[in-house]
């Protein structure tokens, strides 16, 4: 009985090592440092993705979270090489910035916005492996220790097998997306890389229901629909420069916000978005909102939009991404012969008196290859931008464009 019950401690203690192997590995490599190179290089992203997107898009509503794209992206890209890893690495501006300094970043990153306090957001990545397909460990263990990835085993082949991750999905994003796969997984597939972002805020200062009233909004067409809006009279750091308007809405204590972008009027939002930059933005955020805090009446329309699923494998390549969709990709750092099939991505962004719920997911398919005076006003009731973003380190979660409120 004694010599039974050793060997059990022996391999209860032998678990325990295997467990701790992978976090002691990385401990002395990887660490959660804020990096202003992360920080700026992700921003930069956002914009040309998000101005590349709404190419496709010009008279239609847009909204992504380039937050949830950026991490899946810098997931996957700790296992490519060569010219792969090169033009990733030169779409995401992340050619100045060592492997060690980036992974450290993206820790920061994802800890960071999961710690804010008085909003629930909640960041998810996960890795979906074809059962027996080998994939390497070191990227495995990278992706759990950086990314806080699950990891795990499925049979594609089972039909129910896209049926698992959706829910998955679903679950994370708190029942806000509910499927991003179509039954059934192809054969070639063999792995999903996937991030998902949950976000719910309330305004720190709240709309009153009984000052809603039905207005017009002037859609990108010029046609005008009635729609639900929202007033608020109270104290905002708003701003306006060379005739355009930003505000700044804090959710709870102001930590997240939703900045509110109006164009000049009479100027195109889409020429507008075509000259908006990671510099533009913190002119804008900085420059204008900095010290000039004051009472405005705010007027917003409550919506709901839902954008995708959508493929921005096309994006992607045109912004510099192009090997990694090729059969001869370079994703030896996670297995032999594989490259990116497509990348999906849908957003869902809800806006009421209350606050704003919001959440994202990124897929990435893997195959093998063969002053006092009169307040001041701020009406978005035309064509507006909107981004969520953390304040403390200038993470753009989630942007959007609203021109159709049909």
């Amino acid at each position: 009985m004694k010599k039974l019950l050793l060997i059990l401690i022996t391999i209860s203690l032998l678990f325990s090592m295997v467990a701790c192997a992978t976090s002691s590995e990385f401990n002395g490599v990887y660490a959660a440092d804020k990096s202003d190179n992360v920080i700026t290089a992700n921003s930069k992203f956002s914009f040309e993705f998000f101005k590349e997107i709404n190419k496709s898009d010009q008279n239609k509503n847009v909204f992504i979270s380039p937050y949830s794209i950026s991490s899946a992206l810098s997931m996957l890209y700790n296992g490519a090489n060569g010219q792969t890893e090169s033009e990733m690495a030169s779409m995401l501006h992340y050619d100045k910035i060592t492997d060690e300094d980036l992974n450290n970043g993206m820790m920061y990153l994802r800890k960071r916005l999961e710690s804010i306090k008085n909003v629930e957001l909640s960041i998810d990545n996960s890795i979906w492996i074809r059962e027996n397909f080998p994939i390497k460990e070191s990227f495995i263990d990278i992706s759990k220790f950086v990314f806080d990835a699950y990891v795990t085993e499925i049979d594609m082949d089972n039909p129910k097998a896209a049926d698992t991750i959706n829910d998955y999905i679903k679950k994370k994003t708190n029942g806000m997306i509910d499927k991003m796969l179509d039954p059934p997984i192809n054969s070639d597939v063999i792995m999903y890389l996937i991030n998902t972002i949950y976000f719910d805020g309330k305004w720190t200062n709240p709309f009153n229901e009984e000052n809603s009233t039905n207005d017009l909004f002037t859609n990108y067409d010029g046609s005008n629909v009635e729609v639900n809006m929202m007033y608020l009279q109270t104290d905002y750091f708003y701003g306006e420069k060379n005739n355009e308007k930003i505000i700044e809405v804090p959710y709870g204590d102001g930590e997240v916000s939703m900045y509110l972008i109006l164009p000049d009027v009479g100027q195109d939002i889409n020429e507008f978005i075509d000259e908006l930059s990671h510099e533009k933005w913190l002119d804008l955020r900085y420059d204008v909102l900095e010290e000039n805090k004051q009472e405005v009446t705010l007027s917003m329309p409550s919506f709901k939009i839902e954008y995708g699923i959508k493929e921005i494998s096309g994006e992607l390549q045109t912004l510099g991404m192009k090997e990694a969709f090729k059969d001869y990709a370079d994703f030896t750092g996670i297995a032999n012969n594989i490259y990116v099939s497509r990348v999906l991505h849908k957003a869902v962004i809800e806006v009421d008196e209350v606050g704003t719920k919001a959440a994202a997911a990124t897929v990435v398919e893997m195959k093998l290859t063969s002053m006092p005076m009169d307040p001041l006003t701020f009406t978005a009731n035309r064509p507006f931008i909107y981004i969520i973003a953390d304040n403390t380190d200038d993470t753009i979660l989630f942007m959007g464009k609203m021109v159709d409120m049909n």
